[in-house]
C-alpha cells in the first residue's frame, strides 16, 4: 500500500484508521508546519519509510515515541527546527539510513536517537544549531558515513563520545563553534578523512587528543580560530595532508608537539595569528606543493628546523612576526615554483638560510624589514621568473648576496632603501624582462652593478634619489620603453646614456642639478610617446639632443626649466613626428625660433606657449623669430612636382600650397619654373638642380630669406 503524509493531523488519523496493518510506506514521509501535532500517535504500526523521513517546523511536536517499530529508512532522516523536541527515542528502532541524516535546530533536544543497531549512513551526517544537546550517545555503532561530518554550532556539547567506532568519513569533518567541546573525545578510531577535517571556533577546545589514530587526510586540514587551543597533541600518526594545511589564529597555541610524522604537505600550509614560538616539530616535512606562509605569529622566534624540506610548489610568504631574527633552516630548500616574499619581520636582520635555493619561478621580495643589514643567503640565486623587489628596509646597505643571479624575467625595483650605497652586487645581472626601478635611495651615488644591462623591456626610471651623481654605469644600454629621470638633485648631466638610440618616452624632470642633456648623443627616435623636459632648475639648453630626429607623432612639453634660455639642441627633428608642443613657464627662455619649432608651426599641430621671454612668449612671436635670418632654421621642405609652369600654382608644389618664407623651395633637374610678370614670391632657402631652369618674368620679384 502506498501512502503519502502530507502534514495535517487529521489526515495521519483517517491513515491510521484505514491502515491498521501498514507496515511500509514506498514514497516520503513528511510531517512538517503542524501548529498542534504535539506526538506522533497513529504511526505505531509503520515499519519502513521507502523514500526519506521528515519531520520539521513543528513548534509543539514533543516525541517521537510512536514510531519506535520503524526499523528502516531507504532515503534522508532530517529533524529539522522542532524546538519542543526533548528527545528522539521513537528512532531507536532504526538499522539503516539510505541517505543523509539531518538533527539540527532543535532547540529542547538534549541527546539524540539511540540507535541500537545503527552503522552506516549512505550519505552525510549534519548535527547542527541544537542549543540543548550536550553529547552525540546513540550513534554508537556507526563506523563509516560515506559524505559529510558536520557538527557545528551546538553551544553545550561537551563531547563527541557517540562517535567511537567511525573508522572513515568519506567527505569533511567539520567540528565548529561548539563553544563548550573541550576534547575531541570519541574520534579515536578515526583513521582517514576523504574530505576536508576543519576544527573552527570551539572556544574552549584545549588540544586534539583523541585523534591518536589519525593517519591520513586528502583533503584540507584547518585548524582556526579555537581561543583556548593550546596544542596539537592528538595527531601524532598523521603522516599526509593531501590538500592545505592551515593553522590560524589559534592565540594560545604554542606548540606543534606530535606533528613529527608529519611528511607530506600536497598543497598549502598556512600558520597565521598563532602563539607559537618554534616549528621544530614540523621539521619531517620534505614536500609543500602549494605556497608555504608564515604570517603574524609574533612570539616565533626562528624557523631553523626545516632541514628535510626541498620543495615548495607555490611561493613562500615569512610576513609580520615581529620576534622572528633567523630563518637558517631553510637550508635544504632548492626549488622554489612561485616567490618569496620576507616581508615586515621587524627583528630579522639577516636572511641566511636560503643558500641552496637556485631559482624562484616568480617573484622575490624583501620590503619592510626595519633591521635587516643585508641579503647574504641568495648566493646560489641564479635565475627569477618574475620580479625583484627589494624595499623599505631603511639599514640596508649594500646588496652582497645576489651576485651569481643572472636573469629576472620581471622587474627590478630597488626603492626606499636610505642608506643603501651600492648596486655592486647586480654587476652579473645581464636581462631583465620588463622594468628597471631605482628610487628613493637617498645615500647612493652610482649605479654601478647594472653594468651589463643591454637593454630594459619596459621602462627605466631612476627618481629620487638624493645623493645620485652619475649614471655612468648604464653605458651598455642601448633600448628601453621608456626612460624616466625624476628628482635626481646631485646630478649634473646624463652620461652613460650615450649608447642608447631609441625609446617610446622619455620624461627628464625635477633634478636640480641638471644643467645638461650630454648622454643622450645617440638618441635618435622617441617612438610614439612623449619628450616631457619639466622643472629642471639648472638646466640652460636642450644640446644633448641633437641626434634626435623623431617624436613619432609625440608630444614636446618644455616646461618650468627656471634657467633655460634657449632651445638650442632640439634643432633635427622632423616637425611633421610632432603632434602638439608645450612651451610654458621657463622665465629666461627667449630663443625657441630652432628649426624644429618653425617647421612645427607651419603645421596644423597644437601649441601651447607662455610664461616665457618675449620672442618666446607666443606661437605668434617666434613665428617672428623663424623669418629672421640666421635665426630661422625651417626644413619644411617644398618641391616642385611638375615639368614646366607658374610659380604661383599650387599644383605644382608637394606640400599642397605655394612656397613661404620659412620653406626650402628645391626646384629638380628638367624642371622649368617661370616667376609671372609682376609677382611677388619668397622662400627661405632655394635649390636649383642641374638641368633646372628659373625664369622670372619682367617686374616679378624672387626674395629668398637665407641664400647660401
Amino acid at each position: 500500500m502506498r501512502a503519502y503524509f502530507l502534514g495535517l493531523v487529521i489526515f495521519i488519523a483517517t491513515i491510521h484508521a484505514a491502515c491498521q496493518s501498514c507496515f511500509s510506506i514506498n514514497g516520503y514521509l513528511s510531517l512538517f508546519d503542524n501548529l498542534s501535532l504535539v506526538d506522533l500517535k497513529g504511526l505505531e504500526s509503520i515499519t519502513w519509510v521507502q523514500q526519506s523521513l521528515t519531520i520539521a517546523r513543528n513548534i509543539n511536536l514533543r516525541n517521537l515515541d510512536s514510531i519506535s517499530n520503524l526499523t528502516y529508512i531507504g532515503g534522508d532522516l532530517d529533524l529539522d527546527e522542532n524546538p519542543s523536541l526533548a528527545n528522539a527515542f521513537g528512532l531507536n528502532q532504526v538499522e539503516s539510513i539510505g541517505g543523509w541524516m539531518q538533527i539540527r535546530r532543535n532547540a529542547s533536544l538534549k541527546s539524540l536517537p539511540p540507535f541500537e543497531d545503527l552503522i552506516h549512513l549512505g550519505r552525510y551526517l549534519i548535527i547542527n544549531n541544537n542549543d540543548s544537546l550536550r553529547h552525540l550517545n546513540g550513534l554508537n555503532d556507526l563506523d563509516s558515513v560515506c559524505e559529510d561530518v558536520l557538527i557545528q554550532h551546538n553551544p553545550l556539547l561537551e563531547t563527541l563520545c557517540g562517535l567511537n567506532k567511525i573508522t572513515f568519513i568519506g567527505g569533511t569533518l567539520s567540528l565548529q563553534t561548539n563553544n563548550s567541546l573541550m576534547y575531541l573525545n570519541g574520534l579515536g578510531s578515526l583513521r582517514s578523512v576523504a574530505g576536508t577535517l576543519e576544527v573552527v571556533g570551539n572556544a574552549s577546545l584545549e588540544s586534539l587528543q583523541n585523534l591518536e589514530n589519525l593517519d591520513s587526510v586528502e583533503g584540507n586540514m584547518v585548524i582556526r580560530t579555537n581561543a583556548s587551543l593550546q596544542s596539537l597533541e592528538g595527531l601524532d600518526k598523521l603522516r599526509s595532508i593531501n590538500g592545505n594545511f592551515s593553522i590560524l589564529n589559534n592565540i594560545m597555541l604554542d606548540s606543534l608537539k606530535t606533528l613529527l610524522h608529519l611528511k607530506k604537505i600536497g598543497g598549502n600550509l598556512h600558520i597565521a595569528g598563532n602563539g607559537l614560538m618554534t616549528l621544530k616539530e614540523l621539521d619531517s616535512i620534505s614536500y609543500i606543493g602549494g605556497f608555504w606562509r608564515i604570517h603574524d605569529c609574533d612570539s616565533l622566534t626562528d624557523i631553523n628546523d626545516f632541514g628535510n624540506l626541498s620543495t615548495v610548489g607555490s611561493y613562500i610568504s615569512v610576513v609580520g612576526n615581529q620576534s622572528l631574527n633567523q630563518i637558517d633552516g631553510l637550508n635544504g630548500l632548492q626549488d622554489v615554483g612561485g616567490y618569496i616574499s620576507i616581508s615586515n619581520n621587524s627583528s630579522l636582520d639577516n636572511i641566511v638560510g636560503l643558500q641552496e635555493v637556485d631559482s624562484i619561478g616568480s617573484f622575490m621580495q624583501v620590503s619592510d624589514n626595519p633591521i635587516l643589514q643585508g641579503i647574504a643567503g641568495l648566493n646560489n640565486l641564479s635565475y627569477i621568473g618574475g620580479s625583484l623587489i627589494i624595499e623599505d628596509n631603511p639599514i640596508l646597505e649594500a646588496l652582497d648576496g645576489i651576485q651569481n643571479l643572472r636573469n629576472i624575467n620581471g622587474s627590478l625595483e630597488v626603492r626606499d632603501c636610505p642608506i643603501l650605497n651600492s648596486l655592486f652586487s647586480m654587476s652579473s645581472i645581464n636581462f631583465v624582462g620588463e622594468n628597471v626601478a631605482i628610487l628613493n635611495n637617498n645615500s647612493l651615488k652610482n649605479l654601478t652593478g647594472l653594468d651589463s644591462l643591454p637593454f630594459v623591456n619596459g621602462y627605466l626610471l631612476v627618481e629620487n634619489n638624493d645623493s645620485l651623481e652619475s649614471l655612468n654605469a648604464l653605458s651598455h644600454l642601448g633600448t628601453c620603453a621608456e626612460l624616466i629621470i625624476v628628482g635626481n638633485r646631485a646630478l649634473s648631466n646624463l652620461d652613460g646614456l650615450n649608447s642608447l638610440t631609441s625609446v617610446l618616452r622619455i620624461a627628464i624632470e625635477d633634478n636640480d642639478g641638471l644643467h645638461e642633456l650630454a648622454g643622450l648623443d645617440s638618441l635618435q627616435l622617441v617612438a610614439g610617446g612623449n619628450l616631457v623636459i619639466r622643472y629642471n632648475d639648472s638646466l640652460i639648453d636642450l644640446t644633448g639632443l641633437e641626434a634626435l630626429n623623431s617624436l613619432g607623432g609625440g608630444q614636446l612639453d618644455i616646461r618650468g626649466n627656471l634657467s633655460m634660455e634657449t632651445l638650442s639642441g632640439f634643432d633635427n627633428v622632423g616637425p611633421s613626428t610632432i603632434s602638439s608642443i608645450f612651451i610654458n613657464d621657463s622665465p629666461n627662455l627667449s630663443f625657441c625660433a630652432v628649426k624644429s619649432i618653425c617647421g612645427f608651426l607651419g603645421t596644423s599641430g597644437s601649441t601651447f606657449i607662455g610664461g616665457n621671454l618675449p620672442g618666446c612668449n607666443s606661437g605668434e612671436e617666434i613665428r617672428q623669430e623663424c623669418k629672421t635670418c640666421p635665426n630661422c632654421h625651417i626644413i619644411t621642405d617644398n618641391i616642385w612636382i611638375t615639368t614646366e609652369g607658374f610659380w604661383n600654382v599650387i599644383g605644382n608644389w608637394s606640400e599642397g600650397f605655394i612656397p613661404r618664407a620659412c620653406d626650402r623651395v628645391i626646384i629638380p633637374a628638367g624642371a622649368i619654373v617661370t616667376i609671372a610678370s609682376e609677382s611677388s614670391v619668397e622662400c627661405f632657402t632655394l635649390e636649383i638642380a642641374n638641368g633646372a631652369v628659373l625664369k622670372q618674368d619682367v617686374g616679378s620679384l624672387l626674395q629668398v630669406r637665407c641664400p647660401d
